[in-house]
């Protein structure tokens, strides 16, 4: 299934190229550019490509949480947040405070 993926993505970054509409001055509900209906329409493709790609290509053993180094970098960065929103909760209150008495 992977090699049908791989082979998708290439037969997309074919049709990207739409060279054949670059001349075409026909009208899509006669405003829309065929141009721009064809783009949007590959932009639909292209998100429905990658959700299969998640789903098919993604590697699983990635998704695995490893016990002890995960867990140190989330604890040290949930540390260094609670830090600086103590800190800007104490200049606000302090900025409060002292726009309140002048």
């Amino acid at each position: 299934m992977k090699w049908f993926a791989a082979l998708w993505i290439v037969i997309l970054l074919i049709l990207h190229q739409d060279f054949w509409l670059w001349t075409n001055k026909t009208l899509v509900l006669g405003f829309l550019p065929v141009g721009l209906v064809y783009h949007a329409a590959y932009a639909v493709v292209a998100s429905l490509t990658m959700w299969m790609l998640v789903k098919v290509a993604w590697p699983k053993e990635q998704d695995a949480i490893d016990g002890n180094d995960n867990d140190d970098e989330h604890v040290a960065t949930r540390g260094v947040m609670q830090d600086v929103t103590q800190k800007v909760t104490q200049n606000a209150t302090q900025n409060v405070t002292k726009g309140t008495r002048s």
